[in-house]
């Protein structure tokens, strides 16, 4: 409820809880009481008191199934139930009865609203057979809502308590599902993701870079998307967009660099005598061609990691 009404609803019954304290001070005196007139004056200010309780109390019970009708007017529940179909049904009968220029439209209002069947039958009287059927059957279902309506209104709390129950039991079900979901597509997805990008394999003896993996792994897990705020969610989701993007860049670069090497590896085949050109002691040795893409990546995971 609005603020205004929560605070009147809560000084409400703070004011009643005061009259049923007084109500058992009162019952107290009057049990204490020695004398007659002691008691007679102990009985008259108890049932004062029991009176004031009482219509405090009624009070509060109204002002909080008042409260209860303005929630249900603005849930979901009502909207779909009596709001939406009603105005079709209305929209249904207006249709109707825009066909016949003779037909007053104050007449067919009221003719509706009251269900009376001779009021529906005079309104119909100049339609044809099959409106006239129509629009009984209208008529017949605006006061079915009408019915429904009131039903939802004198049982608003325990209505609120079960659409709301109902509603956190599908949610709940709703997260179990995705989460069964994504426990058993999680890893089909990494092995995917490795088919597509050779590069997230991981090595025979390089724990460094293999624990990094399972790092990566480890963070989609089925509960952590839920906790992202919306900026990490988006950040999440541009990075996922971008990582192709670079490990396309990143292939295109190994490609350079293998075909720099073949022709490096041609000069030297030239020039005998002559140690290749940027071998060092202790450099990399890349081997032959045929294996240098192998030997680029596991440098370039391993300089990544750090």
């Amino acid at each position: 409820m609005p603020a205004s009404q929560r605070a009147a609803f809560t000084k409400l019954r703070y004011e009643a809880r005061d009259l049923k304290r007084q109500v058992k001070a009162a019952m107290e005196e009057r049990a204490k009481a020695q004398t007659p007139t002691e008691n007679s004056e102990a009985n008259v200010e108890l049932e004062r008191l029991r009176s004031e309780y009482d219509a405090m109390k009624q009070k509060v019970s109204q002002y909080e199934s008042e409260a209860f009708v303005t929630r249900l007017e603005s849930s979901e529940l009502y909207q779909k139930e009596v709001v939406a179909p009603r105005e079709e049904v209305a929209n249904a009968i207006s249709d109707i009865a825009k066909r016949y220029s003779d037909v007053d439209p104050d007449a067919v209002v009221a003719a509706v609203r009251s269900g009376d069947p001779d009021r529906v039958s005079r309104v119909t009287a100049d339609m044809s057979e099959f409106d006239r059927f129509n629009f009984y059957s209208h008529v017949r279902r605006y006061q079915e809502l009408n019915s429904h309506e009131e039903r939802l209104r004198a049982n608003s709390k325990d209505t609120l308590e079960n659409h709301y129950r109902d509603q956190r039991e599908r949610e709940q079900a709703r997260i179990a599902e995705e989460r069964g979901a994504w426990d058993k597509s999680i890893g089909d997805v990494w092995k995917q993701l490795e088919e597509d990008f050779p590069v997230l394999a991981p090595v025979d003896g390089d724990e460094d870079w293999n624990k990094k993996l399972e790092t990566v792994r480890s963070f989609a897990s089925p509960d952590r998307f839920e906790k992202l705020t919306v900026r990490e969610r988006a950040e999440a989701l541009h990075r996922a967009a971008a990582f192709p993007v670079l490990v396309t860049e990143l292939e295109a670069a190994l490609d350079e660099l293998k075909s720099a090497h073949d022709k490096l590896s041609k000069y030297e085949k030239a020039t005998p005598g002559m140690e290749p050109s940027g071998r060092e002691s202790g450099g990399p040795d890349f081997g032959g061609s045929e294996d240098f893409m192998g030997s680029a990546m596991g440098l370039l995971r391993k300089a990544g990691a750090r």
